[in-house]
């Protein structure tokens, strides 16, 4: 195979003599003064599972090395650890000291075994979470970076954005089961298999940097860094005069309380049901989504743009009077004799893991039904929200600050703007379509950027210690939230605000389907469609307010075909001919054409429906079905050394490593919720509403 080599093969002149990007490292303890190789390299390893011992061996490595001079393109392979190591040595043993910029797909993954050939310090290891690490660097001279977390994307999917000549090649012709060792002659097409991954993420890699037009030098760690850099440029004056805005720690302590993400729920009046299209009573399964939900919040809903101020206890009717003077609400309550309104309505909006102690509660798949007593802390758009699902006999406002609404400025608008425009405006265009899935991603990303925690604690790597990844817990949440508000540009309140008024808007679109609701999720609404409703003329009148908004804060753009598309608005999906839910993230369907799909929480998305199928289809859906082929895989992490072990004649030396092997899923529901569904099926009166209607 061209340009393939060994360690033994490859002629490291080149890489060897190859300059530094800038001034050579004048001082190796300085990170100032960190210099990068003119090259972009990739490194990945293939394993076997070795099922006796619950342990995973390395049977071939393959490191690709982009040269960005001429972009010509080196591939080395190895069999072990210690040629790795020779290799390494290798591409050290010049004059011309720099890093090598290393990116591997899932670094989490390799960097399990690469503890086994070095000792890591815990200022060489950036983990974001357990388990998860986004960089690392080996002999100060080696910086692996995690290119899954820098794109949020399977390699598969990443290299296919991309259209790169080498993409990651499909896994139908690879047999798994089939046991490599580095002994193991390996054909052509498992070598082929194996190097198209390195060789395709450098390309890819490479594409992408150039896209953004970075560097090596300014090439963003992860996929919210694109937008975090354009929106930290953009708001610099903004944020410089506007310090007071930023969250003391006490006011962040009720935001980090009052943050939710969006808002999934199975209507449990329907749950464990097959609906199915019947042509005459119902005519199908409807399914509405909200377009680009986060986006058009951002551009046309207003948020706290004043210092939070604390204004102690007050009373409901005191919330009514702030909002009418255009205040934004922060507070801790606490509810007695809570209960829903209408017993019927399938979608409560409290949430169990957001409230602190709860007595007598009756829950719904972790939402509340009833309870004796909570205590929650939330805004005022989920006062809004709650006080039209619930009644209660007792609300007491404990703690509550306030702030003045407004719009968020103009220069942060312009950013979503222009991700917006541009991705509806190359949309299907064939020659821009690189651009176009960057675009989209940089749109995606902007409201992650908003919502990263300021007081996120550092996890430290500790080789020697039994718990291997814990926190700094050195450093306070105070301090950590100075930190941050020095240099900040993005007060985290707004992050906080902006995926409640998701909810508010998906809650609006819940209430249009009524009792026709089956499920929702983020941004999506599924019912039933039956005979004679009015759901799409409802859908028509509420949309002409999100887009008569959207004009006015020109969240809308227009694509290649002439055609002007307005955030906010709900737009009908497709219609089922089946539907079956067993709570959050659990549900599958039926399309017109007859293909089955399942989105199921654990479960491979695409092999489910087949599996399905061969039991009888989406009847098949129910509480105990166990889900062998498609049940996905679990890692196993072996922190500890295993030794020796020996098969064929050979001996191998085992170290740290990760098992992947193949998980089962058995759709199961909990005590509680099994109740609830139980009781909800006695209610003769919901059913003869369902026929009245």
């Amino acid at each position: 195979m061209e340009n393939l080599y060994t360690v033994d093969t490859y002629n490291y002149t080149r890489i060897q003599n190859l300059p530094c990007l800038h001034d050579t490292r004048s001082n190796k303890g300085s990170k100032k003064a960190k210099g990068y190789k003119n090259c972009m390299c990739a490194f990945d390893i293939e394993t076997t599972r070795l099922e006796d011992i619950e342990q995973s061996i390395m049977y071939i490595w393959q490191f690709s090395i982009l040269f960005l001079d001429d972009l010509h393109i080196d591939t080395i392979i190895g069999r072990t650890w210690t040629e790795f190591e020779l290799f390494l040595d290798q591409l050290m043993n010049d004059d011309n000291y720099a890093y090598y910029m290393i990116f591997v797909h899932n670094l989490s993954y390799e960097f399990q075994f690469l503890r086994g050939i070095y000792t890591f310090s815990p200022d060489e290891v950036f983990a974001i979470k357990s388990r998860k690490i986004l960089k690392c660097e080996m002999l100060e001279r080696f910086e692996f970076r995690c290119s899954y977390l820098q794109t949020n994307m399977s390699l598969n999917t990443f290299t296919s954005k991309m259209k790169v000549e080498h993409q990651k090649l499909s896994g139908e012709k690879f047999n798994y089961e089939k046991k490599r060792f580095p002994w193991t002659e390996l054909t052509d097409y498992e070598i082929k298999y194996s190097i198209y991954d390195t060789i395709g993420l450098v390309e890819a890699m490479y594409k992408r940097m150039i896209l953004s037009n970075d560097n090596l030098y300014t090439l963003p760690l992860t996929s919210t860094g694109y937008v975090r850099r354009e929106t930290k440029k953009a708001m610099y004056g903004w944020s410089r005069k506007h310090k007071d805005i930023f969250p003391t720690i006490d006011v962040f302590d009720l935001l980090e309380e009052a943050f939710r993400g969006g808002d999934t729920h199975a209507n449990r009046y329907y749950s464990g049901t097959v609906i199915r299209a019947d042509g005459k009573k119902i005519l199908g399964i409807g399914s509405y989504d909200r377009s680009s939900s986060y986006p058009d919040v951002i551009l046309n809903c207003v948020f706290p743009m004043t210092r939070f101020v604390y204004i102690g206890s007050i009373t409901e009717n005191d919330i009514e009077k702030k909002l009418d003077r255009g205040k934004a609400l922060l507070f801790r309550c606490k509810i007695t004799g809570i209960e829903q309104i209408d017993k019927f309505y399938g979608a409560p909006y409290i949430s169990y893991s957001k409230c602190r102690n709860v007595s007598r509660e009756t829950l719904d798949n972790g939402r509340i039904l009833s309870a004796e007593y909570v205590e929650t802390t939330i805004t005022d758009i989920d006062y809004e929200i709650m006080k039209r699902e619930y009644k209660w006999k007792g609300f007491e406002i404990t703690e509550c600050y306030e702030s003045k609404y407004g719009s968020l400025p103009e220069p942060l608008k312009d950013i979503f703007r222009k991700y917006y425009t541009d991705k509806t405006e190359l949309k299907g265009i064939v020659e821009q379509e690189l651009f176009y899935n960057l675009q989209k991603a940089l749109l995606n990303a902007g409201y992650g950027m908003m919502v990263q925690s300021p007081v996120k604690q550092s996890l430290i790597f500790t080789e020697a210690s039994e718990d291997i990844y814990s926190v700094d817990e050195n450093v306070s949440r105070e301090t950590l939230l100075s930190k941050y508000n020095r240099t900040a540009f993005l007060p985290y309140q707004w992050g906080v605000w902006v995926t409640a008024w998701a909810r508010l808007r998906l809650k609006e679109g819940i209430n249009i389907v009524g009792d026709r609701y089956l499920y929702d999720d983020t941004d999506s609404v599924k019912y039933v469609i039956a005979k004679g409703d009015d759901i799409d003329k409802r859908f028509e009148e509420y949309n002409k307010q999100r887009k008569e908004q959207s004009i006015i804060n020109k969240a809308y753009a227009t694509d290649k075909h002439g055609e002007t598309h307005y955030m906010g608005v709900f737009e009908y999906e497709k219609t089922y001919t089946e539907f079956c839910t067993l709570g959050a993230k659990k549900y599958v369907y039926r399309t017109e054409d007859e293909i089955l799909h399942a989105t199921i929480a654990g479960v491979n998305k695409k092999k489910a429906p087949s599996e399905l199928e061969e039991h009888g289809g989406i009847d098949a859906f129910h509480i105990g079905f166990t889900f062998s082929k498609s049940g996905g895989t679990e890692s196993v992490y072996n922190d500890a050394v295993y030794g020796n072990y020996n098969i064929d004649g050979h001996t191998i030396h085992i170290t740290q490593n990760v098992v992947i092997r193949p998980s089962t899923y058995t759709i199961g529901i909990t005590d509680e919720y099994r109740r609830i569904l139980a009781d909800a099926r006695t209610l003769k009166e919901f059913k003869e509403t369902f026929d009245k209607n």
